[in-house]
This record gives structure tokens, C-alpha cells and sequence, in this order.
């Protein structure tokens, strides 16, 4: 099992990567790990809310955790496990439904698009920081 506390600075540092990808026009990767850090954090968050205090590394803790849902990747199905969501609220959502119209865990399966994505990439940039912020 990681603890949260280090599970939280996966998602930082994930972000962290995007970013820096982004800066060396690596736009696709970016957005995958933008996606990738909600993911995390949001996997974060449905665990804090349920008193527990480190999440699953392997098939086998998996097999034995308390919630069972969390193995996903969906973005919405996992924002939808929140007891307590803030990303229903109107200056959050935008942000995730931009996300999660943009992003999916197959993401890192998609033909390379390169300087289409820019823009995207920037604006998801922008509002994953702000995410994170809200979701941890």
C-alpha cells in the first residue's frame, strides 16, 4: 500500500511532468498526465473521505480494499464516488468537464497530434492546477 501522503506527491509530480512537457512542446504526453494527476487526486480524495489512510499498489491489496469502484479510470465515474464533491460546483466544473471531455485513460493510445494540441494542452494546464488545488 502507498500512503496518501506520497500518493499525493505522485499527483503533484505527474502534473509537475506535464508542465514541463508542455514547456518542450510535448503536448500530448501533457495532456495525458494532466488527466493522469486528477485521476490520482480524485483516487485520493475518495479515500480520505472513507477514513482510510493509503491506497492499493498491486492487483492483490486491490482484491482486498473496501472500495471496490476506485479501480477505474473514468474520470466522472470517479468523481461521482465523492461523498462530498466540490466539482459540482459551477467554478469547478467547467474546468473538470473540460477535462474530462478531453481526456480519457486511452489517451496514451491516440496518433500523435502534436501543435494541434497546444492550445488544449495550455488550457488543461491551467485548469488542473486549479483542480488539484480543490480536489486535495
Amino acid at each position: 500500500m502507498i500512503s496518501l501522503t506520497d500518493f499525493e506527491k505522485v499527483a503533484n509530480a505527474r502534473f509537475e511532468d506535464a508542465v514541463t512537457l508542455a514547456m518542450y512542446d510535448r503536448y500530448d504526453v501533457a495532456i495525458y498526465l494532466c488527466g493522469f494527476a486528477v485521476e490520482i487526486a480524485l483516487k485520493i480524495r475518495i479515500t480520505k473521505e472513507r477514513k482510510l489512510t493509503s491506497f492499493p499498489e498491486t492487483n492483490a491489496e486491490f482484491n482486498s480494499f473496501p472500495i471496490t469502484k476506485i479501480k477505474n479510470h473514468d474520470l466522472v465515474k470517479l468523481r461521482d464516488l465523492l461523498q462530498n464533491s466540490p466539482l459540482t460546483i459551477s467554478e469547478h466544473k467547467w474546468r473538470f468537464d473540460l477535462l474530462s471531455k478531453h481526456w480519457d485513460v486511452s489517451y496514451r493510445y491516440r496518433k500523435l497530434s502534436g501543435v494541434n494540441n497546444r492550445l488544449l494542452c495550455f488550457e488543461l494546464i491551467e485548469a488542473v492546477e486549479h483542480l488539484l488545488k480543490v480536489i486535495l
